[in-house]
């Protein structure tokens, strides 16, 4: 549903940006089908993407109202889009470049006059975004505890520039030609190479030629070929910030849901201009089809790749076949995978995956507690002493290991014992109700 909403709001500001009702059709269309959201609409740590871009979507759509409206009714409208940026911030902070986004349609529908003129006519629009960034900030402050809290880089400014146009190269590889599986937890390695240098040079080039295209050309496209590069820089400020990024950037498609309405909207009317009959309303008949194919082909790619997002062990097994993942997901999909044949009674399949996390990293102590649970559901409570014990060792305020220890001892019959596990379990999370329980049931 919030996927739909954003839908619609992508073809209302197209359609009041470019004017033209096949590119803005076209540009939603796209953006409902586009196979590099699947993770965000698959994936239920996405739904901020997209409450966020909805909301941030709303903003924009206001602000084009403001734009076009007088100066009482800009106010109003530029109001609405400063509580739905304020919204859009609280939903996920990654939507803080709207401003500066918002600056390339002020700047490509400045005219003639003195400056003073002109900045009082943006500031129905500029000065409620300004507003709200200042409200969210304190809010964050009060929440938080600080402003910005991001360690700084120990790698050269050179290397980070290389990384950062090297990783927007690989986002738009994604959004042109995505992967056919799972593209979770990409660890995109950053080294000074003639390849590297090349492609982040051709990225810049790509970048400067069409914003100096669109400017002469294409005045309305101008803010959309500038919003990709823009909105994706609050997650390209794990490359400024994150120490070493040479040594790899984890890179994820939800991140591209906000950006890759620019995308969509500049390819829905680089597509229109191509199908319109010249002259005439509406699209030709070999236009209609080509993009019926366009529109077909990347639906089914689409609920492809939707489709193991439906079962958490078919997730976890596409995710262990996926190149590339780091050792620290690897050892979590195991053990998470473990948890669902566990849940499922398939004993035998969770006993490996626990043990191919062990393997992996064998002072994982959820795995060594989860051998546990599966060891006193087949009814091997003194073996699976051993197990809850090394986990305790390997953290000892894991509360669940704890109170696992407590029923294991209990089911032997050794009270005392349990109660100490139950006490213990109970300091480590004193709201913890099964702690609780189990303590008040063998003080009994």
């Amino acid at each position: 549903l919030w996927h739909l909403l954003a839908t619609i709001l992508v073809y209302r500001v197209a359609f009041l940006t470019t004017g033209r009702l096949v590119a803005a059709w076209t540009g939603a269309m796209l953006f409902a089908v586009l196979p590099a959201h699947t993770e965000a609409i698959g994936w239920i740590q996405g739904r901020t993407d997209l409450v966020s871009t909805t909301l941030l979507l709303l903003a924009l759509l206001a602000l084009l109202h403001a734009q076009a409206s007088g100066a009482r009714a800009g106010w109003r409208w530029g109001t609405v889009g400063g509580l739905a940026f304020l919204a859009a911030l609280l939903a996920k902070e990654s939507v803080v470049p709207l401003p500066l986004a918002w600056g390339m349609w002020e700047l490509s529908a400045a005219g003639a006059g003195r400056w003073r003129d002109r900045l009082a006519a943006m500031a129905p629009r500029v000065v409620p975004l300004v507003l709200a960034g200042v409200v969210y900030w304190l809010f964050r402050r009060w929440a938080v505890g600080d402003l910005v809290g991001f360690p700084m880089s120990l790698s050269p400014l050179p290397l980070r520039a290389l990384a950062l146009f090297f990783v927007l190269a690989e986002y738009g590889r994604v959004l042109l030609f995505p992967d056919l599986g799972l593209n979770l937890f990409r660890a995109l390695s950053v080294t000074p190479t003639p390849l590297t240098l090349a492609i982040s040079l051709a990225v810049a080039g790509i970048l400067v030629g069409g914003l100096v295209a669109a400017w002469r050309w294409a005045r309305p496209l101008f803010p959309w070929v500038a919003w990709v590069p823009i909105t994706l820089s609050v997650p390209l400020l794990f490359i400024l910030y994150a120490p070493a990024p040479e040594t790899g950037f984890m890179t994820a498609e939800r991140f591209l849901y906000l950006p890759s309405v620019g995308w969509c909207v500049l390819l829905g009317s680089l597509l229109a201009r191509a199908v319109e009959r010249p002259g005439r309303m509406g699209v030709s008949g070999w236009g209609l089809a080509t993009l019926s194919g366009v529109f077909v082909g990347y639906a089914g790619l689409t609920l492809l790749r939707l489709l193991p997002w439906a079962d958490a062990a078919e997730l976890y097994v596409a995710m262990k076949a996926q190149a590339d993942v780091p050792l620290a997901v690897r050892v979590l999909v195991h053990n998470n995978l473990g948890k669902v044949y566990l849940d499922r009674g398939e004993f035998a399949e969770a006993r490996e995956e626990f043990q191919a996390a062990l393997r992996l990293k064998p002072t994982y102590a959820f795995a060594h507690n989860n051998l546990g649970v599966l060891l006193i559901r087949q009814g091997q409570p003194v073996e699976a002493r051993r197990w809850l014990e090394t986990a305790i060792r390997l953290d000892p305020t894991y509360a669940d290991a704890l109170g696992n220890l407590g029923a294991a001892y209990e089911a032997t019959g050794d009270l005392p014992a349990a109660r100490a596990a139950y006490e213990a379990g109970v300091r480590a999370a004193p709201r913890a109700a099964g702690l609780a329980g189990g303590l008040a049931r063998v003080q009994a």
